[in-house]
This record gives structure tokens, sequence and C-alpha cells, in this order.
């Protein structure tokens, strides 16, 4: 999608990863134009759905195999 949307690139290579993110910060008519396909596709509450799919999926887990108390401690 990324790549497709015209607003980013792939590069297995860390080197040219950072050569390439280099070049886009020194590009401000580049960065803009990112920029504004980003948010011809973007999907602002994509994270909140991502948290919501995840405690679905963890409540039928929950359901099928039995709960358990957990361990985890929150601060």
């Amino acid at each position: 999608m990324v790549l497709d949307a015209g607003f980013g690139d792939f590069n297995k290579k860390s080197s040219q990863i950072a050569y390439e993110v280099a070049c886009w910060l020194k590009n401000p008519e580049l960065l803009n134009f990112m920029s504004s396909k980003t948010k011809e596709i973007g999907q602002p509450s994509a994270a909140s759905d991502i948290v919501e799919d995840i405690g679905e999926i963890t409540h039928t887990w929950m359901r099928l195999n039995g709960e358990r108390k957990s361990t985890l401690i929150l601060k």
C-alpha cells in the first residue's frame, strides 16, 4: 500500500534506508507530496481499531481456553 500510494519506499539494507530517509528530509517538496498522499488514504482510527481487534481476539481466546488470572501488574 505504501509503495502503491507513493509515500514510501522499500529496501532491505539499513544503510540504504537511512540514505533514503535522509534524502526525503532534505527535500521539502517531496515530503509535502508524501504527506498529502498519506492523508488521502490515511485511517486516523487505525491504532484504536487494532487495539479493539486484539481485545476481541483475547476475549475469544479466554472464553475458549478458560479464563486465567493475569500476573501482570499495572502501575
